[in-house]
């Protein structure tokens, strides 16, 4: 028998999120809204998207094919070598200059705000006639009387229910920001009236989207404006939103040398046990003399191919391993810490 149990390998995020799902919109997909059909509604892997951009974690599939989240400090603290190469040791490798230079960053946040107690966020405007043996459904949107804001409710329920003539149930739906409710006439003879239909519950506001930044001047008039924006409906910390800004900034503003991708070719055991052992995340150093680049790196993706012509080649698409270590980001602020004590984003 198969084992049908999911294969995950999930860190601990360092961020928890106060409010989720408020603005996944029905009807929000790819960053536009689109119309009713089977391509609508936000997927699964939307919020996927959204949780790890907000985190600035990592999610993947192994190559063991195991769902695979990074909190943002997994790489960070990793400063052990797993393994050494020279330029020889691979048959190509793309060696760019400024190809991950970022002079203006852009974190988009959404604030948002829960009130301290329960109030009134949908009230029936004017009766409602149910026929007999009938159903209505309602689509109740939640508002806020005071301004035009979009609201989403905290444990919402009915407060008040009033009908007359038949005999009329409901049922209701809850979603982020209304309720669905079919009223249903059990009578098959007299019409019923729902007069009075009360849904209270905590408001939850979300407010326009705030958006920071951070920018390094001397960078743009080097090298021109190169724009970084960073976009997560589920980031709502406006300090943290800014801390992410200032951080970015700080490792990617000056243009360096980097190794993107490595490609080796497999000549033996030993070399093939060499690219089996290694894996996305391991650091490894890499001296090049044609390029004069020497500098430690983190795989991050990997490509196998085998052919008659060309034999067996492993790829390796890699990220600089450079000040990153040397900083940190939290709630709290931005700061230099220096090489063996960092800590967090």
């Amino acid at each position: 028998m198969s084992d049908l149990a999911p294969a995950l390998a999930l860190d601990t995020g360092l961020t928890t999120f106060p409010y989720v799902a408020d603005n996944w919109d029905a009807d929000f997909h790819g960053n536009q809204y689109v119309t009713k059909g089977w391509d609508s509604g936000f997927k699964g892997y939307e919020a996927l998207l959204d949780v790890v951009m907000a985190e600035r974690g990592r999610f993947f599939f192994s190559r063991g094919g195991v769902a695979t989240f990074w909190a943002r400090d997994r790489l960070q603290t990793n400063t052990t070598v797993v393994a050494t190469y020279s330029g020889s040791d691979f048959v190509t490798a793309q060696y760019e200059f400024g190809a991950r230079l970022f002079n203006d960053v852009r974190v988009a946040a959404y604030p948002r705000l829960a009130d301290a107690g329960n109030s009134t966020v949908f009230d029936l405007d004017e009766p409602i006639t149910i026929r007999p043996g009938k159903s209505r459904t309602l689509n109740c949107k939640y508002v806020n009387q005071d301004s035009e804001a979009k609201i989403s409710v905290l444990d919402p329920y009915v407060l008040t229910f009033t009908s007359s003539g038949g005999e009329i149930n409901y049922t209701i739906e809850y979603k982020a920001r209304s309720a669905s409710v079919t009223f249903t006439n059990v009578s098959t003879t007299i019409d019923g009236v729902v007069s009075v239909f009360t849904i209270n519950g905590r408001r939850l506001t979300a407010y326009n989207k705030v958006e920071l930044s951070a920018m390094d001047g001397v960078s743009r008039s080097l090298y021109g404006v190169r724009e970084l924006r960073i976009d997560s409906k589920l980031m709502s910390d406006q300090g943290l939103a800014q801390n992410i800004a200032d951080y970015e900034l700080s490792r990617q503003s000056s243009a360096r040398g980097e190794m993107l991708n490595v490609t080796r070719l497999i000549l033996d055991d030993a070399d093939c046990l060499d690219v089996l052992t290694r894996n996305v995340g391991d650091r490894i150093s890499i001296s090049d003399r044609q390029t004069g680049n020497a500098a430690d790196y983190f795989i991050i993706g990997e490509k196998h191919q085998r052919s008659l012509q060309a034999g067996y080649r492993v790829t390796w698409y890699l990220e600089l391993a450079d000040m990153s270590q040397y900083w940190v980001i939290g709630e709290s602020g931005f700061s230099e810490l220096g090489e063996t004590t960092y800590l967090g984003l």
